[in-house]
């Protein structure tokens, strides 16, 4: 793989915050980000959040997480959010993602469902994308 696509092409505007003030729409919902994103040529879609350790994610996120996948099992497309975090305390430092444990997924079981799985070991967000890869038999071009 290309290590230059794997890195940040801006970082100056990488640094720079994204508000979403003022929109917050009816019932309460708000805006939220995706971490990461692996699109697997429309057929399967890997996404990543990323917190800070002991931060969970909130009830919106969850909620917003399992639309997300359910929308994409719907249409015939597994689909996976991984959750991990990381011990990085310094925000000027940078979190090496591939290196970081996953805490629990929600994904597509058979095409049909989804559920949540939580891990009690550690696996690291490469043996996530690599576990994904082989279950869904995606090919990947090098």
């Amino acid at each position: 793989m290309n290590s230059e696509r794997s890195t940040v092409k801006y970082p100056k505007r990488f640094k720079q915050s994204f508000l979403f003030n003022g929109l917050v729409r009816h019932n309460h919902i708000s805006p939220m980000d995706i971490d990461m994103f692996i699109d697997y040529g429309g057929h399967s879609f890997f996404y990543g959040e990323g917190k800070s350790a002991g931060v969970e994610l909130t009830k919106g996120q969850e909620y917003a997480i399992e639309n997300i996948i359910k929308s994409h099992s719907k249409a015939g497309h597994p689909s996976i959010y991984i959750v991990f975090e990381h011990l990085i305390l310094n925000p000027n430092s940078p979190v090496i993602v591939k290196d970081q444990i996953v805490k629990k997924i929600y994904y597509t079981v058979k095409n049909i469902t989804c559920k949540w799985r939580y891990f009690n070991r550690e696996r690291t967000v490469l043996d996530l994308i690599n576990w994904w890869e082989n279950k869904e038999k995606l090919k990947i071009k090098k």
